[in-house]
C-alpha cells in the first residue's frame, strides 16, 4: 500500500495566502536554521512540529528574509506658542522705552502715548489698553473714561519714575503746570511729599534758572 501523506496542513502561518497543497513539518533543525537567519522575528510563534506550506518553509528556513522596512520616524519638533509678557515685565519694558525718550517732551495724550509705546516696542502693543481695562470700571461714563485714560498716562509716568528716577521730568512738568494753574505752594509741596511732583522750591529754582539763561 502507498505510504499515507503525513504533512497535510493547514499552514500554521497566520493569514497564509499561499496557494499550495504541499506542506512541511518544522523540525528542531529547521527552527534553528530559521532562528540563525533571523527569520523567526516575524513568526515568533512557530515551534518544532508545526506544519507550514512549502513556499513559507522555503522563505523562512532556506532563504534570508529581507529586513523589515518602516517609514523613518518623523522628528518631533516641539511647537511653542508666543507667551504674552506679564504686566510686571511690560512695566519694565515701558520704563526702558520712556528712558530712551527722556529727552523728548512728555506725552500726556492717551492715544499718542499708546501709539508711542506700540511703535517703540511691539511687546507693549496692548499694554495701555490692558491697564485701562484693569483700572477703569466698565460702568464708568464715556466722559469719565476719557478723563481716566489721561490719569493712567500720568500714573504710568510715575511708575516708570519709581523704577528709574532718570526716566523723565514728568514730576517737574506737572508741578510747573500746577503752579501755572494757580495751585498753592502748600498743595504742590503736599503732592511732592506723596511722590507725585517736585516741590514748589524746585519749581521756583527752575524758573529762576530759565530767566538767567534767557538774560
Amino acid at each position: 500500500m502507498p505510504k499515507s501523506k503525513i504533512n497535510h496542513g493547514p499552514c500554521s502561518i497566520y493569514n497564509c495566502n499561499k496557494s499550495s497543497n504541499d506542506f512541511r513539518c518544522l523540525s528542531n533543525l529547521a527552527i534553528r536554521k530559521a532562528s540563525a537567519k533571523g527569520n523567526l522575528r516575524l513568526y515568533p510563534y512557530l515551534q518544532p512540529g508545526y506544519q507550514i506550506c512549502s513556499p513559507h518553509y522555503t522563505a523562512i528556513v532556506e532563504n534570508q528574509l529581507p529586513e523589515p522596512t518602516s517609514a523613518p520616524a518623523q522628528a518631533f519638533i516641539p511647537t511653542t506658542l508666543p507667551v504674552k509678557p506679564s504686566i510686571g515685565d511690560q512695566i519694565k519694558q515701558m520704563t526702558s522705552v520712556l528712558y530712551t525718550k527722556r529727552h523728548d517732551n512728555v506725552i500726556l495724550d492717551p492715544n499718542e502715548f499708546d501709539k508711542m509705546l506700540k511703535e517703540t516696542d511691539p511687546n507693549l502693543t496692548n499694554f495701555f489698553a490692558d491697564m485701562c481695562a484693569i483700572l477703569i470700571p466698565r460702568d464708568r461714563s464715556p466722559y469719565n473714561k476719557k478723563e481716566d485714560r489721561k490719569k493712567i498716562v500720568e500714573i504710568l509716568y510715575l511708575m516708570a519714575g519709581i523704577r528709574n528716577q532718570h526716566v523723565n521730568n514728568f514730576k517737574l512738568e506737572l508741578a510747573l503746570y500746577l503752579a501755572g494753574s494757580g495751585v498753592t505752594c502748600d498743595a504742590i509741596n503736599a503732592l511732592s511729599s506723596a511722590g507725585v511732583s517736585v516741590t514748589h522750591q524746585t519749581v521756583y529754582n527752575y524758573k529762576k534758572k530759565l530767566l538767567t539763561n534767557i538774560r
